[in-house]
């Protein structure tokens, strides 16, 4: 064989085997699913001197975690009266909670519900119902505070309740809070509270794009619809505790200063010795 054949052969693999070759790139892209549905649904076809109850689970069947709170819009007479809210629940992917919503009807009738679940920030309509309402005269009812003394106080963000028991009274029933009367616009939650050693000591959630004093009217009713009371309170923006520690902290350390007495120093007595 030609050794110049074979020398030509080697140079050209040595070039080949050398060079880089670039591979195509590849990009994985895994978009996220923002998805959720109903798993479990109930309500009153009538309410009957006690209040509406709607419960439902929600599944978070997409692969992102969010934010979830169910929006009850009733209407009566195809007229809006009243805007209600669940509780507000953060579900992982493949997650599910239960949410509930109180109302209580102002009159007797006929009512239409429209439920809508806000997730991730997307909005879907998911049950719409129609009920009725029956005796719903609360006069008839026992009031609340013959059983017990209700106090009610906010923050920023929460209405606080604390309802204890007078003496000698019955024992404290379960109590659900019901926000009837609140600015449009913002966010209140309906609640159910159990006592605790005659008494009962709980939140309720509030929020708003923008912070103002306003009056909230609460309705607050036994689970078995025997005690009522109706609590209007306006909201006063919390004052911060930090200056208040800061001046209570001053005026100990000033305190301190002007009565503590210093030590005497002792005389130093110097001897001289004679020779």
């Amino acid at each position: 064989m030609d050794v110049k054949y074979l020398f030509m052969c080697a140079i050209i693999s040595v070039i080949v085997l050398s060079t880089p070759v670039s591979a195509p790139d590849v990009s994985i892209d895994i978009s996220g699913e923002i998805q959720g549905y109903v798993e479990y649904f109930s309500f009153e076809n009538i309410t009957n001197s006690t209040y509406q109850h709607f419960y439902l689970e929600w599944l978070n069947s997409g692969s992102v975690a969010c934010k979830v709170k169910i929006r009850a819009d009733i209407s009566k007479d195809n007229k809006t009266i009243y805007t209600d809210w669940s509780q507000e629940k953060l579900l992982k992917p493949g997650a599910y909670d239960s949410f509930d919503i109180y109302w209580l009807a102002p009159e007797d009738g006929d009512y239409r519900g429209i439920l809508t679940a806000y997730y991730c920030y997307e909005s879907e309509k998911i049950k719409e119902v129609r009920f009725s309402a029956v005796n719903t005269n609360i006069s008839k009812k026992i009031s609340l505070e013959d059983l017990a003394d209700i106090s009610i106080t906010n923050t920023q963000n929460t209405i606080k309740l604390n309802i204890r028991k007078k003496k000698g009274a019955e024992v404290l029933p379960p109590l659900v809070i019901i926000p009837s009367e609140y600015p449009m616009g913002w966010y209140l939650e309906s609640k159910k509270l159990e006592p605790t050693k005659g008494k009962i000591s709980g939140t309720i959630s509030y929020d708003t794009d923008y912070w103002r004093e306003e009056p909230i009217t609460l309705e607050i009713m036994s689970e078995d619809g025997k005690y009522y009371a109706k609590k209007v309170i306006t909201l006063k923006k919390p004052q911060s505790i930090y200056p208040a520690y800061a001046l209570a902290g001053f005026l100990v350390l000033l305190f301190v200063l002007r009565h503590v007495k210093k030590p005497r120093k002792r005389a130093t007595k110097l001897y001289i010795k004679k020779k």
